[in-house]
């Protein structure tokens, strides 16, 4: 049972990261309850994404993956979505899921898990998400073309 507690609960910092991180820059999303994805809505870059010619979530996740080194998936149509629409599906278990858990562990059930604890042990997500955050601010600054 131990060992599920603390997968959960790791799992539900991770998550809390991704969704505040994202959202703190304009980004929509759904906190996740459970599993290992977030599915954010980058819509709000949409008159930076036509100043770039980029006019599906396909361009988007190229552009994104080119210039961060981040890769996410569209959510159209794979995931049931238009291809028009900006959605994508993050996952965030790109860490040492071992080496994690023992951290969990040492910190016990009664500790919450902070944003140090995902510095030190999920790292690869932590820079993940600011490297997407640095990407979003940079496109809401795109100054229009005069």
């Amino acid at each position: 049972m131990s060992y599920v507690l603390h997968c959960r609960r790791i799992l539900a910092a991770v998550a809390k990261y991704c969704y505040k991180q994202l959202t703190s820059v304009g980004v929509k999303a759904v906190m996740p309850t459970s599993g290992f994805y977030i599915f954010p809505d980058f819509e709000i870059l949409k008159p930076a994404f036509d100043r770039r010619g980029i006019e599906t979530c396909t361009q988007m996740c190229e552009a994104l993956f080119e210039e961060t080194n981040v890769a996410v998936m569209a959510g159209g149509p794979a995931f049931l979505r238009p291809t028009h629409e900006f959605t994508v599906r993050l996952c965030y278990i790109n860490f040492d899921g071992a080496r994690a858990l023992v951290g969990s562990e040492k910190f016990g059930v009664d500790e919450p898990l902070t944003d140090a604890f995902l510095h030190e042990y999920c790292l690869p997500v932590v820079e993940g998400i600011q490297a997407i955050k640095k990407w979003v601010v940079d496109h809401l600054e795109m100054k229009k073309p005069k």
